[in-house]
């Protein structure tokens, strides 16, 4: 097929604007919430009959999330030349969608600028072309966008994730798509008998293709509706209302749309969940037949098998719900987020938690954390508090959804409870997992004597686990300024001598001993900070305040030499040789503190490269005199020296 043939263009019915669910799992992975964005821009056409090349490499592009490439080629095409009035509105419905589903892949914060430049798009198409043949086109997909905006809100607000100042502009929007695209199906209206008497001109879109995109535009409406109760509390007035809206348009589109159109599946599925909603259960049964059945397309079939689970659940047919999830989740090769979802629910309403668990599990592998998310709410809401759940990973994964929702208290339940199942497995690691998450809530939530208990209770019960240090550690933390803190920060250094928190706790325990003047101990241990260790800057450099201050202070100079020979910087090493020498000198030989200022100059020397002056150093001390040197300090120097002439 010629791309720049335009009558090829005509025919190929809107294919531009064509829902295709292969795509559908691809887009449910890549990003928690894109893919329905990429549904909610899609018009549901006629089957194609080929797809234009521009269509074809902004689609690309947008499914590797290229977004600004795929805009830029669409605004240097649309300003092209040679650009034919086919290409331009394809090219600007394109240019639309791609804006939208950019919205989709940023924070909250940042989508307003995307749904804006949306709606400019589609606002300076029609305002320099106002007589475009296909400027209906441009007009849909710019009605679909406030769609897109409530769609994606109502997905964020089922796992948790909406504000509650967020649900009025949803709505707002919602009700704009709905009143924007009844507008153009009053137009359409007029215009199709018109366009039937009167052949079309050079691409404008024939009677049938007009009659075609009114029924997807009625489909639309009726989804808008849908959502826009569903952002209203359940049994309400108004959510009823928009139901009922929603209904009165699908039950007499059900009957024009031909019943081997794709849109005619999704009509019926559409009704079905209105009638669902609406506890209108045997009429919403009426819906569902054949469409999971062999012929059917793999993503209708899918969609179908989670509206007859959902449906078997409200009606409380055991048996049914369990033929439905013994079925699969799998057809040809595609999996469907909704799907999984539903078998879930499907799970926890037989009370097969452990299924429910591989069900939960499932949908966080194939579909990424926004499926994860909703996995998470569908626990809350379908998984009762008084159950006896026997799953760790159940209750966990309820727990986590309930951090996020903010209540603490059933959350910590259920992690006091997953751990407690956890250990009578004998699975360690996940018991010391769920009992830390536990002690970060009580952390998190200002219970610092709760939290110290838990973090070191955790560590002091497994003082193996690679991460008992840093929860003991967490545990003196939480214990500061109370009692318990220096029983805890020995205890860490007691048991963790070697792990890389020691020396935090080494910093704490030395602040806390110069705030009560305990100088030595003070001293001692900030010097005993490794130079490897993030926090010897700090301790160096309050060595290095103190020896200034107090500079007569033998101990405070020790420690403060002791300090820069941890280094392994050059500079600090010399520095270290010139504090050693002071202390030396200003000690009385043969004394301890003047053996440990010798060897430690020997050593500083030896740390330089410098073995010949520190076997010097160390010769002239074990020359003295017998009976100058203990037999523990003459093994002391004798140890270095032979390093020396290795």
């Amino acid at each position: 097929m010629d791309p720049n043939d335009t009558n090829s263009h005509k025919e190929r019915r809107l294919d531009c604007m064509c829902l295709d669910f292969r795509v559908l799992s691809r887009f449910s992975r890549q990003s928690p919430l894109a893919w329905l964005l990429y549904c909610a821009c899609a018009i549901v056409t006629l089957p194609a009959r080929g797809d234009s090349l521009d269509a074809t490499f902004v689609a690309g592009l947008r499914e590797r999330r290229l977004f600004e490439l795929a805009e830029r080629y669409c605004i240097d095409r649309l300003n092209g030349s040679q650009t034919s009035e086919v290409e331009q509105a394809e090219l600007a419905v394109e240019l639309i969608r791609t804006l939208a589903t950019h919205a989709g892949h940023v924070p909250q914060s940042d989508r307003e600028t995307f749904w804006q430049a949306t709606r400019a798009a589609a606002a300076d198409f029609a305002r320099k072309r106002p007589h475009h043949p296909r400027l209906v086109l441009v007009r849909i997909q710019d009605a679909l966008t406030p769609l897109a905006q409530g769609e994606l809100a109502w997905y964020e607000r089922e796992a948790g994730l909406l504000a509650a100042e967020r649900l009025e502009p949803a709505r707002q929007a919602l009700g704009k798509a709905a009143q924007s695209l009844a507008t153009i199906d009053k137009e359409l209206a007029r215009e199709i008998p018109l366009r039937r008497r009167t052949p079309p001109k050079p691409d404008e879109l024939a009677a049938d293709e007009l009659r075609s995109l009114d029924q997807q535009v009625q489909y639309h409406i009726a989804r808008a509706r849908r959502l826009r109760g569903l952002l209203y509390s359940p049994g309400s007035d108004d959510r009823l209302a928009q139901l009922v809206a929603a209904r009165q348009i699908l039950e007499p589109l059900r009957a024009q749309v031909a019943v081997d159109e794709v849109l005619a599946a999704l009509v019926r599925l559409e009704l079905a969940e209105c009638l669902r909603l609406m506890e209108r259960y045997d009429e919403a049964a009426e819906c569902l037949p054949g469409l999971d059945a062999d012929g059917v397309q793999p993503g209708i079939r899918l969609q179908a098998r989670a509206a007859l689970v959902r449906l078997a659940i409200v009606r409380r047919n055991l048996l049914e719900v369990r033929q439905l999830v013994e079925e699969g989740d799998f057809l040809n090769g595609q999996a469907s987020a909704e799907l999984d979802l539903a078998r879930l629910e499907a799970w926890l309403y037989l009370g097969d938690f452990d299924q429910a668990a591989v069900s939960a599990r499932q949908l966080e592998v194939r579909h990424g954390p926004y499926w994860s998310r909703r996995a998470g709410q569908a626990l809350i809401t379908a998984l009762p508090r008084e159950a006896d759940v026997t799953s760790a990973e159940l209750l966990a994964r309820r727990a986590d959804h309930l951090v996020v929702t903010g209540k603490a208290d059933e959350a910590l339940a259920d992690y006091d409870r997953a751990a407690a199942l956890a250990r009578q497995a004998i699975d360690d690691n996940v018991a010391f997992e769920l009992a830390h998450k536990a002690a970060l809530i009580e952390q998190n939530r200002k219970g610092k004597a709760e939290a110290a208990r838990r973090f070191r209770t955790l560590a002091t019960a497994n003082t193996k686990h690679a991460l008992a240090a840093d929860a003991h550690l967490l545990a003196a933390w939480n214990a500061k300024a109370t009692g318990d803190e220096e029983t805890i920060l020995r205890e860490h250094l007691a048991a963790w001598p070697a792990a890389d928190t020691a020396a935090q706790a080494r910093l704490w325990l030395a602040q806390l001993f110069e705030a009560h003047g305990q100088w030595q101990e003070a001293l001692d241990n900030y010097a005993a900070i490794p130079g490897a260790s993030p926090h010897f800057a700090e301790a160096n450099s309050r060595l290095a305040q103190l020896a200034k201050d107090q500079s007569d202070s033998g101990p405070v100079q020790v420690a403060y030499a002791a300090s820069l020979l941890e280094s392994g910087d050059a500079k600090m090493l010399h520095a270290a040789l010139a504090q050693w020498q002071l202390v030396a000198r200003r000690s009385e030989p043969g004394k301890p503190r003047w053996l440990t200022a010798q060897y430690s100059v020997a050593l500083t020397h030896f740390k330089l490269g410098d073995k010949t002056a520190a076997a010097a150093v160390l010769r002239s001390v074990l020359d003295k005199p017998p009976g100058s040197l203990t037999k523990e300090w003459r093994e002391h120097y004798q140890s270095l020296l032979k390093a020396c002439a290795s």
